[in-house]
This record gives structure tokens, C-alpha cells and sequence, in this order.
């Protein structure tokens, strides 16, 4: 198991998730295979962070076809615009998702 955060939330356990195992890294970020319990806890931290930093846009997530889920992204203060982007995280033999969307995800351990 490896325990992960936000960039923004190292070093705050409350704010730490669970992932299975690590994918490759992307700009020395992590991209972790998730079960759906974290995939849910980690965009639910996702949309407050963009509460909180007055950040660009927001996630819904939706389910999909085959244990899919389906992730809009949608400008802040858009609520009943059409997504801007949407993006299908297929579960893999594992029943993982990969968390592969370039946010900022770091190692409980990464600086330290």
C-alpha cells in the first residue's frame, strides 16, 4: 500500500488516501492505482482545494459502463454548464483506477 496527498495537503494526515500500488511518475508527481473508495475521497479533496485556493474548475464524478467512472470538469461558478472536458477512468483486472490526470499527487514520504 502506499499512502499519498496533494502537493498542497503533505503532511496533513487527515488529507492522506490509500492506493494499491504506483504507476510511472509524471514530472515527479505520483499516479496511483486507486479503488472507487479512494478515487471518491480523493475528488471530493480535489473540489475543495478548489474552494479553498479560488481555483479554475471543479469535478463530478458519474458512473460508466463495465465499473467506469466518469470524470466532468467544469469552470467554478458553471453549475449548470456543459462539462468542459470529461474524462473515462476504466477500471483495470484489479478493479483500479488510474489516477493519471496530472494533479499534483505526492508520497506521504516524498520530502522527507
Amino acid at each position: 500500500m502506499i499512502r499519498f496527498t496533494f502537493d498542497c495537503d503533505y503532511q496533513k494526515p487527515e488529507h492522506t488516501f490509500t492506493a494499491r500500488r504506483k504507476g510511472e511518475d509524471w514530472n515527479g508527481f505520483l499516479r496511483p492505482y486507486v479503488d472507487e473508495e479512494n478515487l471518491r475521497a480523493v475528488a471530493a479533496r480535489f473540489n475543495t482545494i478548489t474552494v479553498e485556493n479560488d481555483g479554475d474548475y471543479r469535478i463530478e464524478l458519474a458512473d460508466g459502463a463495465d465499473g467506469a467512472v466518469v470524470i466532468h470538469e467544469y469552470e467554478v461558478g458553471e453549475e449548470k454548464a456543459e462539462p468542459i472536458a470529461t474524462t473515462v477512468l476504466e477500471q483495470d483486472s484489479d478493479e483500479l483506477y488510474y489516477l493519471n490526470l496530472g494533479w499534483t499527487l505526492v508520497s506521504d514520504n516524498h520530502y522527507g
